[in-house]
């Protein structure tokens, strides 16, 4: 079973490290400074040039002046499409956006893209093997995986192991082989992890019993925290941010949480807002309701009395 296969794509190309080659496939996709990418970030606006949707993927700064819409809204992207008419345009969401467990708005996005003769890159890295009949991820999900002309994903999250992939067509592949910097400049992955992953897609893809029960999980989850109160913003997936918006009450719980026996990411200024400052809880397949259970019942005692305290002016 091959990821091009799967995708229903003419080509796939393996890589080491994911972020990296996600950089170099954005700068090397927009190499003139006639061409624009216009990128949707989690929360809020962005003013970035050729990034995918989070800080850390983004290259130096490029002599085109950046374009700018709003997450999942898109009125914005049709003004920045039209304002910046007759350049070269990558327009570059997630399936699923890292920070908010949100979707990308895809239909929407991609008849906006269409209307102006606009590619479509969609980081598939949280929603491969999670989302779609088949686990072909959110293009799937929304019925648009024959509209998008380039797809990537990392093997670090549903797979399991390392390293990423870009899927498109054969032209795009050839070209990013000898002008992706970090591809060039990069080994093979060690033949350990390639088989690994090659498990691991075998059995995301004919096991669909695995994405039913992490879209109930994600459910029974939801419903708990809502009966919290807990505010997870936007949240519609397994990925829900529990948000705090105080640093130094964050870290705090964080460790209470922890001695707890609850792990729940801390996720700072600036990968969201300084008032956005929260917990990212991702829930999986293998979780049982009791841990699910336990982990509310840790939420009830330690983030609910400080979101009280926080509301009713207490330090």
């Amino acid at each position: 079973m091959q990821v091009g296969d799967i995708l229903r794509k003419k080509t796939a190309r393996v890589e080491t490290v994911r972020m990296n080659e996600t950089v170099g496939i954005a700068a090397q996709l927009m190499p003139a400074n006639n061409s624009r990418a216009l990128v949707a970030r989690g929360v809020g606006p962005v003013l970035l040039i050729v990034p995918l949707s989070r800080r850390g993927e983004c290259p130096a700064p490029r002599p085109t002046p950046p374009g700018r819409f709003e997450h999942n809204v898109p009125e914005p992207l049709v003004a920045a499409l039209t304002r910046h008419k007759g350049k070269r345009h990558l327009v570059i969401v997630e399936g699923i956006y890292s920070m908010d467990g949100d979707f990308g708005n895809l239909n929407e996005l991609m008849d906006v893209a269409d209307a102006h003769e606009a590619s479509v890159f969609v980081d598939e890295a949280h929603s491969m093997l999670a989302c779609g009949a088949n686990g072909r991820g959110a293009v799937e999900h929304f019925g648009v995986d024959k509209r998008i002309r380039i797809l990537y994903g990392t093997f670090s999250k549903a797979f399991g192991a390392l390293g990423g992939f870009v899927c498109g067509s054969k032209e795009t592949l050839d070209y990013l082989r000898f002008y992706s910097h970090p591809y060039v400049y990069s080994c093979a992955l060690p033949p350990v992890v390639v088989a690994a992953i090659l498990k691991a897609l075998e059995i995301g893809m004919s096991r669909s019993e695995l994405r039913s029960r992490l879209w109930e999980n994600a459910d029974h989850f939801h419903k708990g925290l809502t009966g919290l109160g807990i505010d997870t913003g936007s949240s519609t997936t397994y990925i829900m941010p529990l948000v705090v918006g105080d640093r130094e009450r964050m870290y705090r719980l964080g460790h209470e949480l922890r001695h707890r026996g609850l792990w729940v990411a801390p996720v700072d200024y600036p990968a969201v807002p300084q008032d956005k400052i929260c917990f990212r809880a991702c829930v999986t397949a293998n979780h049982t309701r009791a841990d699910l259970d336990e982990a509310l019942n840790i939420l009830s005692d330690t983030l609910v009395p400080a979101h009280l305290s926080q509301t009713q002016g207490a330090p």
